[in-house]
């Protein structure tokens, strides 16, 4: 197996050299560099960003210290240091982003070039789980060739996701992009990352292999029809035909029998040893597959056996495997067959309360092994009352048990005052009085009774935004009222926003349940930064989407963005609701 001593040794030379070159080769560090947070769908995030064609020569391959540089980047984030880490990306034109995937809520490390496209190297987008070992494989998928291998950037990103892996690696460009040659074997460019160096691409790949020791990488690849028919060439980066337990062949064996399962499928996946598949491509002269064999300079070094345990699988489809996330889910589900999570799997216990009150858990921490029994009890606020538990767990009993055997949600509720009509409020209290409740989707999410931008009238009203720009969060206000035997209710307010662009979840929403379901009955869209009244017919609008006037109604006030005032934002004042 290549150790570090001899992956240094291959590189002294270079290494000297970058010693002297470093200072003129690199900006200077700014101290100012830091993470950012942003939340959203990663997949989309990591597919739009753009990848530049064949030809337009727009790849620049790194200095050999700026290698250097962003192998410390890529050390720094292995070990939790994402702060140094952004002081030294933000020297090679890298953001950093704390991502939270809200499709999986799960945090990921991503490094991106920053804008503008024209300041650009393109030399890869980069993401790396944060995921507990309990909720994480030792798979690190790649995208060597995103755009000359069709769909493969799709499906890399997919495999990463859907597998929870610790990494995934993707190419800047076409693999054609640059119109130098690779000084590595074969007739290949510059820009094609699996048969070129130096590279950003390749540095992520060894320093995974050694920072993560856990890990197998994977090389996404497509092909074209092959003869004997196949649709899927999986192999270790070697010809070697293996006498005994094979990685590689076990991979195989696990697509062939999923694929099984549907007698009317009748594609089939070979290992570069099945006999008869001389026309697999094995991939011999992909430098990530002959580094983790061992090879002392994978550009030029083939190498004939490979080191065990296998560490590097290389796996071509053709169209009919690689178009769609329904034509690949065979392959994904194998990769989750064969590759368990890296610690036994522990549960996740989530807990709200709803009203005034607490819950109280034993064990506490959240996360427990498959088993565990958990003691629940409501803790009702002085004068108040503990009603029902929701969500895992029904019903009055507390304290109560609940055993946990996978993930688990639980609400317990405390009733809350519902204000009878009429009731109006201008804040001018200067804090929200007992009938209203405020949430927001991301700790960044801001809602306040200020005195700051202008109130309409008196000196205080209520506003949205968020306190960390770039962070998206959903907020939302609740007004509970009772409505029980009203009749010709109409809701009145002033509303101004602040240059906040249009979301759906921007926009008043009604609740008969207490809160339970909620239904948009108006949208708080085209507003200016100047008030403007809203008057809303409550009787109309419950009626057209099946609400009762109930004793437990909700009023709620959202806006969803990720700026603060004045970039985005909502404010309101002179709220009433009032029976005419």
């Amino acid at each position: 197996m290549l150790s570090r001593k001899h992956f240094v040794r291959r590189h002294f030379i270079l290494g000297v050299l970058s010693v002297f070159l470093i200072v003129a080769a690199i900006p200077a560090l700014s101290q100012a560099a830091s993470v950012e947070h942003l939340s959203g769908s990663l997949r989309q995030f990591v597919l739009e960003f753009p990848t530049p064609a064949a030809g337009t020569d727009q790849y620049t391959p790194p200095t050999v210290a700026e290698v250097d540089a962003f192998r410390k980047v890529i050390d720094d984030i292995t070990a939790g240091r994402l702060d140094a880490a952004a002081v030294t990306a933000e020297s090679l034109n890298y953001r950093t982003i704390l991502y939270h995937d809200t499709d999986r809520r799960v945090e990921h490390v991503v490094l991106v070039e920053s804008p503008p496209e024209a300041a650009r190297a393109w030399r890869g987008i980069f993401v790396f789980s944060r995921a507990p070992d309990s909720r994480r494989r030792g798979l690190v998928f790649q995208s060597p060739h995103p755009l000359y291998d069709l769909n493969t950037k799709a499906e890399a990103t997919d495999l990463y996701l859907e597998t929870s892996a610790t990494a995934l690696v993707i190419a800047g460009t076409h693999r054609n992009n640059s119109k130098r040659a690779s000084p590595c074997d074969g007739d290949y460019k510059l820009s094609d990352m699996a048969h070129a160096e130096p590279s950003f691409f390749q540095a992520v790949h060894e320093e995974l292999y050694f920072g993560h020791p856990e890990t197998v990488a994977v090389s996404v690849h497509g092909m074209g029809p092959k003869t004997p028919p196949h649709d899927v060439s999986v192999s270790n980066g070697t010809q070697e035909d293996i006498a005994g337990y094979s990685l590689s062949r076990e991979i195989v064996a696990e697509m062939n029998r999923l694929l099984a399962m549907d007698p009317k499928d009748k594609r089939l996946a070979l290992s570069h040893q099945d006999a008869g598949s001389g026309a697999a491509l094995p991939g011999t002269t992909n430098i990530q597959g002959r580094f983790s064999n061992g090879a002392a300079d994978p550009c030029t070094q083939p190498v004939a056996s490979a080191l065990f345990p296998e560490r590097f699988i290389h796996m071509e489809q053709t169209r009919a495997v690689r178009d769609t996330p329904a034509q690949y889910a065979f392959v994904v589900q194998a990769y989750k067959n064969l590759f368990d999570f890296l610690e036994p799997a522990q549960y996740a216990l989530q807990v709200e309360a709803a009203g005034p009150g607490s819950v109280v858990i034993d064990p506490p921490g959240g996360v427990y092994d498959p088993g565990t029994v958990v003691s629940l009890t409501a803790v009702a606020d002085a004068g108040e009352q503990f009603s029902h538990w929701t969500g895992d767990l029904t019903g009055g009993a507390n304290p109560t048990t609940l055993v946990m055997d996978g993930d688990k949600w639980v609400r317990a509720v405390f009733p809350r005052d519902y204000a009878d009509l009429p009731y109006a409020t201008g804040f001018e209290d200067g804090a929200l009085d007992r009938f209203w409740e405020i949430r927001s989707s991301d700790p960044a999410g801001r809602i306040q009774v200020t005195t700051a931008h202008s109130p309409h009238r008196g000196q205080y009203h209520l506003t949205m935004d968020v306190s960390s720009a770039g962070t998206f969060s959903t907020n939302e206000a609740w007004l509970r009222l009772n409505l029980e035997e009203q009749a010709q209710v109409r809701l009145r307010f002033w509303w101004k926003e602040f240059s906040d662009e249009n979301h759906g979840k921007d926009g008043v929403f009604l609740s008969d349940d207490g809160g339970d379901s909620f239904v948009k009955v108006h949208a708080l869209t085209g507003g200016r930064k100047r008030w403007k009244r809203v008057v809303l017919d409550i009787d109309e609008m419950a009626a057209a989407n099946g609400l009762r006037l109930t004793g437990t109604f909700v009023f709620k006030f959202q806006q969803r963005d990720n700026h603060g005032i004045a970039k985005d934002g909502f404010a309101f004042d002179d709220i009433s609701i009032r029976s005419e």
